[in-house]
């Protein structure tokens, strides 16, 4: 790629059943600034709401809230970027590819605190792009 790469260029997508009723959305970063081969580790970052099929209002506020702080976190310590949100099922997760798998989890999960979270890090499967994900 060239020097003046495109960046953060985000798309949501709907996220539908079988039936075609909406379960959920997708927000990716379809040009995030780091690369798979220096960032090989996913961490979903996952918060549950009652409301269905997205979250409520109050929710949503309280995501927002929670995105900024996670999102300060990432810059603070240079671990690495958001590239996704998913929310589908009651549960909202952010999508962050780090250098370090663990070591990374487990500074995000001191610095957000008792913040209600669950994280799952996994190694990243490979693949042309940093936005496949899987439902």
């Amino acid at each position: 790629m060239g020097l003046f790469r495109k960046r953060d260029d985000w798309r949501l997508s709907k996220i539908m059943s079988r039936e075609g009723a909406l379960k959920g959305s997708l927000l990716v970063n379809l040009a995030p600034a780091v690369s798979k081969r220096k960032h090989p580790w996913r961490i979903y970052i996952r918060h549950s709401f009652e409301g269905r099929p997205l979250p409520t209002e109050a929710e949503f506020d309280r995501f927002n809230q929670f995105e900024e702080a996670l999102l300060a976190i990432l810059v603070k310590n240079s671990l690495g970027e958001h590239v996704g949100t998913m929310t589908v099922e009651g549960k909202r997760d952010w999508i962050v590819y780090c250098s370090t798998g663990q070591q990374a989890a487990e500074l995000i999960f001191r610095e957000l605190g008792d913040s209600g979270v669950d994280m799952e890090v996994q190694r990243d499967p490979g693949g042309d792009s940093i936005a496949n994900f899987e439902i």
